[in-house]
């Protein structure tokens, strides 16, 4: 089993937003964005192997200025292939063999949405990696450390010819 030592935050009253994951190149129809009391994120000073610093810019954000639930999607994606490319599991390494990942399940609890302009911190990390599948947490916080969002997902690596998983490299 997993150590979870910090569950992710939940917002009363706070709304589920569903977001087309067209963002990303190989994932589920639907991804769900909001309270998920069932997440918990596992974190030790131990697992953060990769920290990126985001600006939230113009279009990242909705009429009211705060980033849009496919630009935090869009964070997520780019950290975590960040993490895999230097562990040597990133789409590069994958497509030289005609493979890549696909998201199978992501799960993400937003505390507060961040502003146009403000810098945000995504910390990424493996938690899980067996024959089929592997699973990454994530926390996304802002300048001064507050926590802003958690997600857990979990991928597959698929054979992109055959169009179907294989058992991870």
């Amino acid at each position: 089993g997993h150590d979870h030592s910090t569950t992710t935050p939940t917002v009363p009253g706070a709304r589920v937003v569903d977001v087309e994951a067209s963002s990303f190149a190989f994932a589920p129809r639907r991804i769900t964005i909001g309270v998920a009391e069932d997440v918990t994120i596992s974190l030790r000073s131990t697992d953060v192997l990769h920290r990126q610093a985001f600006r939230v810019h113009s279009f990242d954000v909705d009429g009211r200025g705060r980033l849009l639930p496919q630009a935090l999607l869009g964070f997520l994606q780019e950290a975590a292939g960040r993490n895999a490319e230097a562990r040597g599991v990133g789409m590069s390494h994958l497509r030289e063999r005609g493979l890549a990942w696909m998201l199978l399940r992501l799960v993400v609890s937003v505390a507060a949405w961040p502003a146009e302009q403000e810098e945000v911190t995504v910390a990424t990390w493996p938690t899980h990696f067996g024959r089929a599948s592997a699973e990454r947490d994530f926390r996304v916080d802002d300048a001064g450390g507050r926590l802003l969002a958690a997600a857990s997902s979990r991928w597959a690596v698929v054979d992109l010819a055959a169009r179907r998983a294989v058992r991870l490299p």
